[in-house]
């Protein structure tokens, strides 16, 4: 077609150019299909926390991504303790705990009415309900903290369209 328009395309008679483009269309792709699973309504930062590990594992720890394994990801590492308190507070381990949070845990972790609670209910549902009886100040702003960092644009998106 463009050879009939008199347009020159030396690049699709080179091998390698072939090649890249082609490496470049596949990568593309993948990336996109990734990020639209980074989207959508009641998403929080911890959900896509766990895609995003689930995509390095599945890229063989981000060869092909070296600036989002150096500063993205060592951002989310540095956090992880944080999360697994929001996630699983009672399964995580009291010595690792933020000093602030950790009497505060420890007394959580052995009220049996909250941990019922835990395991018929998401962590988010679980921390509405903990804030609601009034105890457990400092876990509760902590985790309500993690719950509202914007894990992607859909909620400013919902408000401008």
């Amino acid at each position: 077609f463009l050879t009939t328009k008199n347009r020159p395309t030396p690049e699709l008679q080179n091998r390698k150019w072939i090649c890249d483009l082609v490496f470049l269309v596949d990568i593309t792709n993948h990336l996109n299909s990734h990020n639209k699973t980074l989207q959508g309504k009641d998403l929080i930062i911890l959900d896509l926390l766990a895609r995003v590990k689930a995509f390095q594992l599945q890229a063989k720890k981000t060869p092909f991504f070296p600036r989002m394994a150096e500063h993205f990801l060592s951002d989310v590492h540095a956090c992880e303790k944080e999360f697994l308190t929001f996630l699983t507070p009672f399964d995580v381990n009291t010595e690792e705990v933020a000093e602030h949070l950790k009497m505060e845990i420890i007394k959580l972790q052995c009220y049996d009415a909250f941990h019922g609670k835990f395991k018929l209910s998401t962590p988010l549902e679980f921390w509405r309900s903990v804030a609601a009886t009034g105890t457990y100040p400092a876990p509760v702003r902590d985790s309500l903290q993690i719950a509202t960092l914007f894990g992607s644009t859909y909620p400013c998106e919902q408000l401008f369209s």
